[in-house]
């Protein structure tokens, strides 16, 4: 096999995605001696690589400016494909070249922060990398997530990418494992002080600096010294500013990017490494101070939760007072930072680029391509129900439930009010005054944390910007096309439609579709079909509204019965047609062994979430022309063109979709067009996320 590697995104100083590039082409010649690897970089990092393996082939770039080598990245791989007979291409960097849609190509994803945080960076760069990382979600063959986290939030962002989304965790180098020598300690020592406070990383806003400076300042110990090592960004500015307006200048270092070689001895110099970055991909100063055997203090959330594992190192970024707290209790605590120290070492020694590369080389071997979904006589995917009382024998039924709740909603960014916990309780029936009281439970404490009134599992604080940020999405995408929904609404024999997937949760992302959900008249249901889809693609927004089902008001139950599609089921959001989709959800009473709670009459407390949107659709359901079209086209004149259409355009779509068993339904009666269907990696990731909360509830 003949894999090129990209690593001209390498910066004059490495840090972030620069270590990723450098410590996988490090594992990989470790583990990797079959395989030829082509390895583009520009002149002036060829000598970071001269240690490769023999198998490795460095190709020299030469040192372009940004400008060209953003160019060079996005339209030379394709020639360079050709030339070197590759089979595979690998972008580290988030861009995926132009032309390479014969070629098995690799996109690496770091994080999610010009989706979540797009503020902290200018419009250029924020631009850039949305663009690019939309075109790789989008034509990639596989995707990389360094972290569970950013595996979450790119779902959650991207739903369509599950099947091609690996989570692959980045390593850690070997340096940080090797205890410096106590000369080089010394020195940083006598250089920052005695004892000092140590932040290795970008000095950008998203480090969120502004609150260790004020914990610092609140500290108030004169004799600890606080260092702020990296390369100065965008918030350089306002800590020096900050510095100066506490009055602790003189205790504050700012001594710049340092080297790589120096950091094993600057991080066991440090009395204590902290880390309040509001948000991280991966976070490699956590590992690598660590590993050095200094104890760690990071935030709660997104991949510093995982990265550190333990509830006692993990702070809100945002509580100025508990980083105080946290710092005093480490400085003056033996017991406690042993402690830390001790569970930071075997922590570290559990990520490694040996580990990563092995990872990386079977992502390589593999070829995007899937087999049929095995299927029962009936056709429907085989997907084993999740169980509904997966065992937290020391909570109660209440406590279990409410973290089943939150952990399904979780693989989707998704927190929860109070109420939206109450209705979408799983396998548990309460009031919302028990569910109130059992959210305040001793039990759940250190498993659940609340921001602004929404309620999630801990690390989960980034959801609430982002489901802020996806309402808003969506609100937009229905208020735009409003009209076209009405159209939909009443449109001859659509009896009930209804928003499903993320719109329905208001949970789209910027390029999310609208999936509709409809109930039709059983005689004219392709008619019904064929219709909408002609209009739409005459409008030119047939990949925009999505007919994904359609069933027949006389055949209206559902045949695959798991958790999965009894959620989706429950959360439908009608558009028009009540007293249909009443029906449609009493027919499919087995709703009620998963979520025994969701309303299965029509809730219009539910419904209204998108406010005077759904009541200017839903306000007028049938209109006069609408029941004149019906009365004309339900003569026995048109069921010789019903039946055409089934046949011929039925045949059409049966044949387009023959390869996608159990997800797809082509029938006289019900017509299913899920492409992409993620139910069963779904349920996997759920039943995978409850055993990781039962194993953090212990």
């Amino acid at each position: 096999m003949r894999v090129g590697i990209d690593a001209t995104s390498l910066p004059v100083r490495i840090a972030g995605a620069g270590r990723y590039i450098c410590g996988l082409l490090s594992g990989l010649s470790e583990v990797d001696r079959v395989n030829d690897y082509f390895v583009f970089v520009k002149q002036q990092h060829v000598g970071r690589f001269r240690g490769l393996a023999r198998n490795f082939h460095l190709v020299v770039v030469p040192d372009l400016s940004r400008p060209s080598r953003v160019l060079w990245q996005k339209y030379r791989p394709r020639h360079l494909v050709k030339e070197f007979k590759l089979q595979v291409w690998h972008s580290p960097h988030y861009v995926l070249p132009a032309g390479l849609e014969s070629t098995h190509s690799v996109v690496t994803l770091h994080d999610m922060t010009f989706f979540l945080f797009p503020r902290l960076y200018s419009p250029v760069k924020r631009y850039y990398f949305q663009r690019e990382i939309r075109n790789a979600i989008q034509g990639a063959s596989t995707l990389v997530a360094v972290s569970e986290a950013t595996g979450r939030d790119a779902r959650a962002l991207f739903p369509q990418i599950s099947d091609r989304l690996h989570q692959i965790y980045s390593g850690l180098d070997t340096r940080f494992c090797i205890r410096p020598s106590v000369s080089n300690v010394t020195e940083f020592r006598r250089q920052f002080g005695e004892r000092f406070i140590l932040f290795v990383g970008t000095l950008e806003k998203r480090k969120n600096l502004s609150v260790l400076l004020q914990a610092f300042h609140d500290l108030a110990m004169p004799q600890i010294y606080l260092v702020l090592a990296g390369q100065p960004e965008s918030d350089i500015a306002r800590v020096r500013r900050q510095v100066g307006s506490l009055g602790i200048s003189e205790r504050v270092f700012l001594p710049g990017y340092l080297p790589d070689d120096t950091l094993p001895a600057l991080y066991s110099a440090a009395s204590a490494f902290v880390f309040p970055s509001q948000y991280e991909g991966f976070g490699f100063p956590v590992l690598e101070a660590m590993a050095s055997g200094t104890p760690v203090l990071t935030s709660c959330n997104s991949a510093m939760r995982e990265l550190s594992g333990l509830a006692e190192m993990q702070i809100d970024p945002s509580d100025v007072s508990a980083w105080t707290a946290k710092m005093r209790l480490v400085l003056e605590n033996g017991q406690f930072r042993a402690r830390l120290v001790e569970h930071g070492l075997a922590r570290a020694r559990q990520f490694s680029w040996r580990d990563t590369a092995e990872q990386m080389v079977k992502v390589y071997e593999r070829r995007h391509t899937r087999g049929p979904t095995p299927a029962n006589s009936n056709g429907a995917a085989r997907v084993t129900p999740l169980p509904v009382r997966p065992e937290f024998p020391q909570l109660p039924e209440i406590q279990e439930a409410i973290l089943r709740t939150l952990a399904f909603s979780d693989l989707f960014g998704y927190p929860l009010t109070r109420s939206e916990i109450h209705v979408g309780l799983v396998g548990k029936t309460a009031s919302l005054t028990e569910v109130i009281c059992a959210l305040d439970h001793p039990g759940l404490r250190g498993l659940l944390a609340q921001q602004d009134g929404y309620f999630f599992l801990k690390g989960g604080e980034s959801s609430v910007r982002r489901r802020r940020f996806r309402e808003n999405v969506s609100t937009r995408l229905l208020q735009r096309h409003r009209w076209l929904l009405r159209i939909v609404c009443n449109f001859p024999f659509a009896e009930a439609v209804m928003l499903s997937g993320a719109v329905a949760f208001k949970n789209s992302g910027p390029e999310d579709d609208i999936d509709l959900f409809i109930i039709a008249n059983p005689r004219r249901i392709w008619s019904l079909y064929f219709s909408l889809a002609l209009l739409l693609k005459m409008v030119g927004k047939r990949k925009l509204i999505c007919l994904n089902y359609i069933f027949a008001k006389s055949g209206s139950i559902v045949d695959d019965k798991d958790f999965f599609v009894a959620h989706q089921i429950a959360n439908l959001r009608l558009l028009s047609g009540t007293g249909v989709y009443d029906a449609f959800r009493q027919q499919n009473g087995w709703i009620k062994q998963f979520l025994p709670q969701a309303c299965l009459k029509h809730n219009p407390d539910a419904v209204n979430r998108f406010g005077g949107l759904v009541k200017f659709v839903m306000s007028k359901p049938g209109s006069r022309l609408k029941r004149m079209a019906e009365r004309v086209f339900e003569s026995k004149l048109f069921d010789v063109v019903e039946t055409l259409i089934f046949r011929w355009y039925g045949g059409h779509l049966r044949g387009l979709t023959a390869h996608l068993n159990g997800s797809v339904r082509v029938e006289r009666d019900q017509i299913k067009l899920f492409t992409n269907d993620h139910r069963a990696r779904t349920l996997e990731r759920f039943s995978e996320r409850l055993t990781q909360v039962k194993e953090e509830s212990r």
